[in-house]
């Protein structure tokens, strides 16, 4: 077979087989993340650093608490915006949707219920209830397929009756392909 030909049979392959095989075509290269922003009239925070233990594991720890009580996703959101690296700075790409912060801890997309298996955190969130959530790391495992190659910042916003900012997390990451075919 010519190499046209194994080319034509990859692509094939994209095509016609189910997204779910194909989401595990890209790894995440962690690179840091920030807690950039929390609200300290809605947020009591004990707890909240991103390390670095090796060149390939990079995690969040937060423990803390609300000052308000979260009962369903018209109370609070979580938003999450892609900013892509390009001309020495990040920009805003094609990345960008909000969940209700209910609806997103039950869901078993993106990588959830592995990032929140260290943690005590389920709906509904009461007030002054302890609240952890520990080595949080997402990786590209259940993750949609074709996120653009290159170094991304993921930024997560948890917002209370969606217009309250309770906290940001900035996360940087590096989008490698596993097997590239072409270029």
């Amino acid at each position: 077979m010519s190499v046209h030909g194994i080319a034509a049979l990859f692509v094939f392959t994209y095509i016609f087989l189910p997204i779910t095989c194909i989401q595990n075509g890209y790894t995440f290269i962690p690179e840091h993340c920030e807690i950039k922003k929390v609200n300290r009239s809605l947020v009591h925070v004990g707890i909240a650093k991103c390390y670095k233990l090796s060149r390939t594991e990079l995690y969040l720890n937060f423990t803390g608490h609300l000052l308000v009580d979260i009962l369903n996703d018209h109370m609070g959101q979580v938003k999450i915006t892609g900013f892509q690296f390009r001309s020495n700075e990040y920009r805003q790409g094609p990345i960008e949707f909000m969940l209700g912060l209910c609806s997103a801890i039950l869901s078993d997309q993106f990588d959830i219920p592995h990032m929140l298996s260290n943690s005590n955190v389920k709906c509904p969130i009461k007030k002054r209830n302890e609240l952890y959530v520990y080595k949080v790391s997402p990786n590209a495992t259940n993750m949609p397929p074709l996120i653009p190659e290159g170094r991304w910042k993921l930024q997560i916003d948890f917002l209370y009756l969606n217009k309250y900012l309770l906290g940001s997390v900035e996360w940087y990451t590096g989008v490698e392909y596993i097997n590239k075919f072409f270029g």
